[in-house]
């Protein structure tokens, strides 16, 4: 790919809602980092909340973006275990693994005692600065995941590996479908619909979506990735449709992705005896449960944070270019309209995903 760039162009949040383009110095690699030209970013949902200050998890300055693809640049002389070569496309996974903790070594490591994340955790303030992907390029430095993907996938897909790797852990891994199985998202954002999607691959015998009239839009979507059922719960409330869509059999499992408390509470009521909520919308509004509920209808209710090793699976759906991944990033801005990108994301949560292109 020629000679490393000598500079890397970044957006920077100094602080809430100010974000300003820096020029950094890119330094020569240590012996196990890794260049990456950036080819697109994610703007996820969870980067507003640290652009408005609103968020707990806010580390600054810092260079966010943790949905990424790029290109390698630029190799380290020892970096061998990576598995890549110049000029390789690849997806980043978001979570750095030290290898030594407890939950590393239970492969949970995105639990991982250093909680180090690319674009969430990791400041621009000190070498080697460029750890996000608003960035013309990163360093990735060891303990980083990545998977080489097809150039075939969109890069509107591709910087959405994580997202698909999501969904098949909160339905696969933690809410071990079976094959069969009646499946309830509540939800229509992009981890919702990437639920959808992983429900279908797992074999559920019936997926149920459910959105506010807001999210009517979105439904079509809903139905590409694998819904056969859509409930709009500001004309029926959730728990009589669940009961009439499975003649008063209920749900297995429930993949809460709002956060709304309401939403929570229907979940619970919902799934027929010995079901499973998987539970990954937050919101700091504590929620009253029925814990009578919980423990006659022996549920388990379960937390998901995250991805792991089932990124490697998410580029092979995206491989496969069996869904239209790449419809989930409905507007791309240039690196240079940073802050205005999240600012569009902000004022119009219609837009499910915001791009960034260097």
């Amino acid at each position: 790919m020629g000679e490393p760039p000598m500079k890397s162009l970044a957006a920077v949040l100094q602080q809430p809602q100010v974000m300003r383009l820096q020029e950094f110095q890119i330094a020569p690699l240590r012996p196990d980092e890794v260049l990456l030209k950036v080819e697109q970013v994610a703007v996820c949902g969870s980067d507003l909340p640290r652009y408005t200050g609103e968020s707990t998890r806010l580390h600054l300055p810092i260079i966010l973006g943790h949905e990424i693809v790029g290109h390698v640049a630029e190799l380290g002389e020892q970096a061998t275990a990576y598995g890549v070569a110049p000029g390789d496309r690849v997806v980043v996974e978001p979570y750095l693994t030290c290898g030594r903790c407890r939950y590393c070594l239970r492969g949970r490591y995105q639990l991982c005692e250093q909680n180090r994340c690319y674009g969430v955790t990791l400041t621009s303030d000190q070498p080697p600065y460029l750890l996000g992907g608003y960035s013309e390029y990163m360093v990735l430095i060891p303990g980083s995941r990545l998977h080489k993907i097809d150039g075939a996938v969109p890069a509107g897909a591709a910087s959405l590996a994580s997202v698909v790797a999501n969904g098949l852990r909160w339905v696969q891994t933690r809410g071990r479908i079976q094959i069969g199985e009646t499946v309830v998202i509540m939800g229509c954002g992009a981890q919702a619909l990437a639920s959808v999607l992983a429900a279908r691959e797992g074999g559920a015998g019936l997926i149920i979506v459910m959105g506010l009239a807001r999210d009517i839009p979105r439904f079509a979507m809903a139905r590409q990735f694998g819904a056969q059922e859509i409930v709009n719960v500001d004309e029926e409330p959730p728990v009589e449709a669940v009961h009439r869509l499975t003649a008063g059999l209920l749900a297995d499992l429930a993949i809460e992705c709002s956060g709304a408390p309401a939403a929570i509470t229907a979940a619970i009521d919902i799934l027929r005896p010995g079901g499973r909520l998987v539970q990954i919308g937050t919101n700091a509004t504590t929620v009253p449960i029925t814990t009578n509920l919980i423990v006659r209808k022996e549920l388990q209710i379960i937390g998901g944070l995250g991805q792991t090793f089932e990124v490697g699976t998410a580029v092979k759906l995206l491989n496969s270019c069996r869904y239209p991944i790449e419809a989930l990033t409905m507007q791309v801005f240039p690196l240079a309209e940073a802050e205005q990108a999240i600012r569009y994301a902000l004022e119009h949560p219609q837009c499910i995903r915001v791009g960034l292109k260097p």
